[in-house]
């Protein structure tokens, strides 16, 4: 048996696999013909099977009474969830908060936002993940959108910036793959363990000061070409050209840490050739001021007038639901979400009665554990879908045994990719385990919610193009 299915975890980079069985055994392989995949595939996809039949894995309905957890029926378990969440809904809407994250990045998974916000109750604002960027680079460009990776493959140059490659296999294949060929890669980077091996010289700059020693760059290429045209083609260009000019570069390269000779030679490298690809990590942003590390290496790729160029680009990502649909459940104006980077604080401000949290670990991944792992518990009822005992759901009051992507269908877009590939189901989930859609649709019939999707099929071709 073989089948073709789409890995649909959070990565960029979209690997389309073959699941083979042989002998009783299944295992998973890239498959041969999809381009993004480059026929191979990480080593956490190779051995994510085993995880299906793990003895840590969750398999029935869990609720904490007497400070202890103890097991129950899913009947005992939906009629406790959907009693208390009636009463809340008819006291305040608001009283209730969805966290979704993307574990999966399936549409089926965005059922739970419809579900919630039907009933008005709170979602959530901002991202963990590539947020800051995105809005640096829409206030930028006017919208997100970028070359396709592939585009890589015709670069003269290319730049590495604040980018392990662990952090994307398929990018780093095509750096490697390119550097044998001759092609100059250079790295700006916090430390050179991670890269070294990958490019041929290592920028170091300081953490989360990368916004100096992009403008450092930009102001050099400007004094070097005075007559440099792309900044003509922006609104505000002239403001912006002031704004460089005006900058004091002793006082850029102080603040990133780096010499006149370093700035110098990374303007050098953008000016040689408008065929230079610039592959930006998400961790850029993940500081303060974040946003702006973002905008200025942007700023830079503009000014080398190397944005959608072929070979060129910056490469940073796309939503990866831009081909997709988003149906909305939202009736009314909504209310203050929860904020994902100040989750705790928001948690104990707004004091919701009711918390679901959905294909997401927050207490091991939003800032400061300790506090979400105590806000969490200050909530009356906190229900958590998950299939291991991770420290959120050992926060809860409620737990739900969920469906692993290997044991469901669904519909993924890409962050990488222009592409839309179905995941499919390769082994039934295990007995006492629902799927996320189920488990919404189920206790959308027990509070009288009409979703209009009483089928996953319904609801993924209503997210269908």
């Amino acid at each position: 048996m073989a089948l073709a299915t789409r890995c649909p975890r959070d990565c960029s980079d979209s690997c389309i696999l073959v699941a083979q069985r042989a002998d009783g055994v299944i295992t998973l392989g890239a498959h041969p013909t999809h381009g993004p995949t480059m026929g191979f595939i990480c080593p956490k996809t190779r051995g994510f099977l085993p995880r299906l039949d793990s003895p840590h894995r969750i398999r029935e309905p869990w609720i904490l009474r007497g400070g202890h957890f103890h097991p129950v029926s899913w009947e005992d378990a939906l009629d406790e969830i959907a009693a208390k969440l009636s009463r809340a809904i008819i006291q305040n809407p608001s009283s209730v908060a969805l966290i979704r994250g993307y574990a999966s990045m399936g549409a089926s998974k965005a059922f739970a936002t419809y579900l919630f916000e039907k009933i008005g109750a709170r979602t959530t604002s901002g991202s963990l993940c590539d947020s800051a960027g995105i809005e640096a680079i829409t206030a930028d460009a006017g919208a997100l959108s970028m070359n396709m990776p592939s585009e890589i493959d015709n670069a003269r140059g290319i730049v590495i910036w604040g980018k392990s490659p662990a952090s994307s296999l398929h990018l780093a294949a095509r750096v490697e793959r390119a550097v044998k060929r001759g092609i100059p890669a250079l790295a700006v980077a916090v430390d050179k363990k991670s890269i070294q091996n990958t490019v041929s010289e290592v920028i170091l700059t300081r953490p989360g000061c990368d916004r100096f020693l992009a403008l450092a760059a930009s102001k050099i290429l400007l004094e070097r070409n005075p007559q440099i045209t792309p900044w003509r083609k922006a609104r505000n260009g002239g403001e912006f050209l002031n704004f460089i000019r005006a900058l004091k570069i002793e006082e850029l390269l102080f603040a990133s840490g780096n010499t006149y000779a370093e700035a110098r030679k990374i303007a050098d490298f953008y000016a040689a050739s408008q065929k230079t690809a610039t592959l930006a990590a998400w961790g850029l942003q993940r500081n303060l001021h974040g946003g702006q590390n973002v905008r200025a290496i942007h700023a830079l790729c503009f000014l080398a007038d190397t944005l959608g160029k072929s070979g060129g680009g910056f490469y940073y990502n796309i939503s990866s639901s831009r081909h997709l649909k988003k149906p909305s459940g939202r009736e009314q104006n909504p209310p203050e979400p929860l904020s994902l980077p100040n989750l705790a604080a928001d948690l104990k401000r707004l004091a919701p009665e009711m918390l679901f949290v959905v294909a997401m670990n927050p207490v091991n991944q939003c800032p400061d554990s300790k506090a979400v792992r105590e806000a969490l518990r200050a909530v009356p009822t906190t229900v958590v879908c998950d299939a291991f005992w991770s420290d959120t759901a050992r926060a809860a009051t409620i737990v739900l045994p969920i469906a692993l992507w290997p044991e469901e269908e669904d519909l993924c877009g890409s962050s990488m990719w222009d592409e839309i590939s179905m995941s499919k189901k390769i082994v039934p989930p295990p007995e006492g385990v629902k799927t996320d859609f189920q488990v919404m649709s189920e206790l959308a019939a027990r509070i009288g919610v009409n979703t209009g999707f009483d089928t996953k099929e319904k609801w993924l071709s209503a997210c269908l193009p």
